[in-house]
C-alpha cells in the first residue's frame, strides 16, 4: 500500500510505502483526529480530519474525487495499492504539486 497526503493546495506527499503509518503519522497528515471515509479506489482507504467541517477547513478538490459521495475538507491521507498518480492522472486538469513528470 502507498500512503499519500493530499493537501488542500494540491501538494502530494508520500508518507509511507509498504507499511501502515502510525497513529501519530496519520494524525499529523490530516491535522488532528481522523476518521475513515468511504473511498472509491478499490482496496483504498481515505483518512480525513473528523472535525474538518467544525474547524472550517477548506474544501480539498482533489481528495473529493476519491469520496463516494459529498465532499472533503482539509488535508487527507489516501492509502491505495498503486498510488494517486497511477489512477488519477490529472483527469480534472488539476496540477498535482510535488509530482515530477517522467
Amino acid at each position: 500500500m502507498i500512503y499519500e497526503k493530499i493537501a488542500t493546495d494540491g501538494e502530494l506527499i508520500t508518507i509511507s510505502v509498504g507499511y501502515e503509518p502510525t497513529l501519530e503519522e496519520i494524525q499529523k497528515a490530516v491535522g488532528g483526529y481522523y476518521t475513515e471515509a468511504r473511498c472509491v479506489v478499490p482496496d483504498g482507504k481515505l483518512f480525513v480530519n473528523e472535525e474538518g467541517l467544525l474547524l472550517g477547513l477548506p474544501i480539498n478538490e482533489i481528495a473529493t474525487c476519491y469520496l463516494s459521495n459529498g465532499y472533503i475538507v482539509g488535508d487527507v491521507l489516501l492509502a491505495s495499492p498503486k498510488g494517486i498518480v497511477a489512477h488519477f492522472d490529472n483527469i480534472l486538469g488539476v496540477e498535482i504539486l510535488g509530482v515530477e513528470e517522467e
